[in-house]
């Protein structure tokens, strides 16, 4: 009798314990952690949810074991309309150019991609000059050509080379529309064209008077993409009857973000009050084409009309 007692004391002890350990692989199996378990970044799940417990109010929604909240998105500087930019007056304009396109694709379909009509500058005689160009054309962006024209030497006393296709100062004037005609053909006879560098060659009235004859014989426009104060081109184009306009803002010559986001705000602040603006950038740069992305929504919204290069050359 006394045996028997114990083995019934025995097994009421292993049925407690048994559904201790099913309750326990239950609750395991339908969070799919064991409550203990630290969670991916090493915190321990138990504790954390614990004291989140304790002190969550009645109506707080219950915390999932690794889920963590997340941060509200912030809206990216360019996003946002510059807060002193007055409203557009009639006859507010902004082309804006990417400059040195062709050396490759880099960054060509995001520009493409941008809901405005950016004007691509492209390079003579380089790898990607026709792709580029037949690309924007595909896509509806208006293309112009790079002209390479030789700088004048930095500061360490040498001059950095243009690239293929370039003007130089030694350049003969009857040799210009050459070199022009063959550097249009590569680019896929663009209608107009700024120069690269230049700062030496646009300087250089004889040599202009060249460029800007061979641009009214073509019937292009040119823009002065400005590298020198001393910068003789868009007076010789308009002595020349050549359709022209200058260069009012480099926005990357700092490829940062919140630089190009000024630069481009400086330029939406020329262009409201009724002028029309030409801003150039350059493809090459990593932030250049995010900042333009980024600012489409307020430069549409803004009353500024965003325009070919082509349109602001008179």
């Amino acid at each position: 009798m006394l045996l028997a007692a114990v083995v019934a004391m025995v097994l009421l002890a292993l049925a407690v314990a048994g559904g201790w350990w099913l309750g326990r692989q239950a609750a395991q199996d339908e969070t799919g952690v064991a409550a203990v378990a630290p969670d991916a970044t090493g915190v321990d799940t138990a504790a954390v949810n614990g004291a989140s417990a304790a002190a969550a109010p009645a109506n707080a929604t219950p915390h999932r074991a690794g889920a963590a909240a997340k941060p509200a998105a912030a809206v990216p500087m360019a996003a946002q309309a510059p807060p002193d930019l007055p409203p557009a007056a009639a006859g507010a304009h902004l082309a804006v150019i990417l400059d040195d396109c062709g050396q490759n694709l880099n960054h060509l379909d995001e520009v493409l991609a941008l809901p405005f009509p950016v004007t691509l500058a492209i390079m003579p005689r380089q790898p990607q000059s026709l792709t580029t160009a037949q690309k924007a054309r595909a896509a509806g962006k208006p293309i112009m050509l790079h002209q390479p024209m030789e700088p004048l030497a930095g500061a360490n006393g040498t001059a950095p080379n243009p690239g293929p296709g370039a003007i130089m100062a030694a350049t003969p004037p009857d040799q210009v529309a050459a070199v022009l005609t063959d550097n249009l053909a590569s680019a896929g006879n663009p209608p107009g064209f700024n120069n690269h560098m230049g700062s030496r060659v646009t300087a250089n009235q004889e040599l202009m008077r060249a460029v800007m004859q061979f641009a009214k014989n073509r019937n292009l426009f040119f823009i002065d993409s400005w590298t020198s104060g001393q910068s003789v081109a868009m007076t010789t184009a308009h002595a020349a009857g050549v359709r022209t306009a200058r260069n009012e803002v480099f926005l990357d010559n700092q490829d940062d973000y919140a630089y190009v986001t000024e630069r481009l705000r400086l330029a939406a602040r020329k262009a409201a009050p009724g002028a029309a603006v030409v801003a150039i950038g350059h493809i090459t740069r990593q932030q250049t084409w995010r900042v333009l992305r980024d600012a489409a929504g307020w430069l549409k919204a803004s009353g500024i009309a965003l325009v070919p290069a082509a349109d602001l050359a008179r």
